[in-house]
């Protein structure tokens, strides 16, 4: 199986002739999607296919069969596939590895207190309780930092994390 994480899909495909030069030998790589497992993981199936040797039968090897945050974008692979006689087939397919998974928010309340000129600044790092994402987190941010004495109370505020690949996800907490 093909494997790609964090999370992904590939679009590749392939036809080769066997040794002879006939058009007897096909073998080709179907991308299907398939649920994404906890680390982020899913298999790419291979779909291959040959007149006188049983799909179960061929082997097929890949170049490259694991893929990480540091292979996000397109991927030359090779894929070769050999019948029960010997003949093979090889092609180069395009991978996509696309990370399409938000980061982990996680918000904690904080209890904050003005100072001697009626102010308090809070930073993002501040109501982060842990927040992470599989490939990295970029960016924190806050979207209310400075409290006056018009602020006292219950106070809202958004913290939004943005991953090395640009998706985004945010949560709230309780600024008091």
């Amino acid at each position: 199986p093909l494997r790609i994480a964090p999370t992904g899909h590939a679009i590749v495909g392939m036809q080769t002739f066997d040794n002879s030069g006939a058009d007897s030998f096909v073998a080709g790589v179907a991308w299907r999607y398939a649920p994404l497992f906890s680390d982020g993981e899913f298999i790419i199936s291979g779909l291959n296919s040959d007149n006188c040797t049983l799909e179960d039968d061929l082997r097929t090897r890949v170049s490259q069969s694991d893929f990480t945050c540091a292979d996000v974008g397109e991927n030359a692979v090779t894929v070769t596939v050999t019948d029960e006689a010997g003949n093979s087939g090889e092609c180069l397919a395009l991978v996509t590895v696309l990370d399409t998974i938000p980061p982990l928010v996680i918000c904690q309340n904080l209890t904050i207190q003005l100072d001697e000129t009626g102010m308090a600044t809070i930073a993002a790092e501040d109501i982060d309780d842990g927040s992470s994402d599989v490939c990295g987190i970029e960016s924190l941010e806050v979207d209310v930092t400075m409290f006056d004495c018009t602020s006292i109370g219950f106070n809202t505020v958004i913290l939004t994390a943005t991953d090395v690949n640009g998706n985004a996800a945010s949560c709230t907490a309780n600024i008091t």
